[in-house]
């Protein structure tokens, strides 16, 4: 089965690497927030 002439299996795939970059990114957007977080924490501790 061809959808926009993409086999499905190919179409699986494609979906399937665009869900893991953005899972990725999403971890790492996390991963900067926290440390972001982190970091205003202490310096608030150190500023008061």
């Amino acid at each position: 089965m061809k959808i926009l002439g993409i086999q499905q299996s190919d179409l699986i795939w494609i979906l399937l690497r665009i869900a893991g970059w953005v899972w990725l990114h999403l971890r790492t957007a996390d991963k900067l927030a926290l440390q972001a977080f982190k970091a205003r924490y202490i310096y608030g501790a150190i500023a008061f």
